[in-house]
């Protein structure tokens, strides 16, 4: 006998299980956020969350990947921060240093993202 799971509840369960393996601690200037995911070095991948004030809020890896990226041989050029530019702006991000930039829904103008 075969069971038969709907895509949506098999779904709902993923997403419970993965929200429960997310660390979070409040920090004075925001949140500390510990994903599941780790680097190919083994780090847990960490993100740092702020209100930024214009409503937006503030993601950094504190700079983490963009390193990682570089000990391991890539040079972030040109080109390359280009392509990074246009998929932010496909997302309805921007890049600020090292940080992405999220605007509330609200504020982005209807096909930017």
């Amino acid at each position: 006998m075969t069971t038969s799971i709907s895509c949506d509840a098999l779904l709902r369960s993923y997403l419970r299980q993965l929200q429960g393996e997310f660390l979070t601690a409040s920090l004075d200037q925001g949140c500390s956020i510990v994903t599941p995911f780790v680097r190919p070095d083994g780090q847990a991948v960490e993100i740092m969350a702020q209100q930024d004030p214009s409503g937006g809020v503030l993601l950094s890896d504190m700079g983490d990947t963009l390193g990682y990226l570089y000990v391991n041989g890539l040079t972030l050029g040109r080109a390359v921060l280009g392509t990074t530019r246009q998929i932010c702006r496909r997302f309805g991000t921007s890049l600020q240093g090292t940080a992405l930039v999220i605007q509330p829904e609200g504020d982005r103008e209807l096909g930017e993202a």
